[in-house]
């Protein structure tokens, strides 16, 4: 399968949403074919095999590079709305959002919260990590939703041995 991960956010950049997305490319690509779209510029993560480095405030140039090369499935990285509408210009049956709980919770409180909830309404399904955020998302009557808990490599962490 052929897949493409929208992002503001990715690996060299640092932080909890860029490791749990590089995390997730760097394992779906031990399957898949997967690319990147996003305005980070850097190293490509293991097993990537395509990053495109795109401005963050040019949704048609992401829009035109996705049509260019449709992919199986877009997963959207974040629910930002730029991002959002992008999906479901290009993929609008084929795409799946990952909400965080942040992006969320700032969308209800802007301008663009309807049109925010509609798009997310419209994706094929939504991945959260955690219940609480899960609940929200279904006080907008969205049903396809998975929580997927960031979890750690345990090569990196791992509780010292009992004294």
């Amino acid at each position: 399968m052929n897949i493409a991960l929208l992002t503001f956010d990715f690996s060299p950049d640092v932080g909890g949403v860029q490791r749990y997305l590089y995390e997730i490319v760097h394992h779906l690509a031990q399957h898949h074919s997967v690319s990147v779209l996003t305005p980070v510029e850097g190293p490509a993560a293991e097993g990537e095999v395509h990053r495109f480095v795109l401005p963050r405030q040019r949704p048609l140039t992401w829009i035109k590079v996705l049509r260019a090369r449709p992919p199986d499935r877009v997963l959207v990285g974040h629910a930002h709305p730029r991002l959002l509408l992008t999906a479901y210009l290009t993929m609008p049956d084929r795409f799946v959002v990952i909400a965080h709980g942040n992006d969320f919770l700032a969308a209800q409180t802007h301008w663009h919260r309807p049109l925010f909830n509609a798009l997310l309404k419209r994706a094929a399904h939504v991945i959260t990590n955690s219940q609480s955020n899960a609940t929200r998302l279904r006080s907008l009557g969205l049903k396809h939703i998975t929580v997927v808990y960031p979890g750690t490599d345990p090569n990196r962490f791992t509780p010292p041995d009992p004294p």
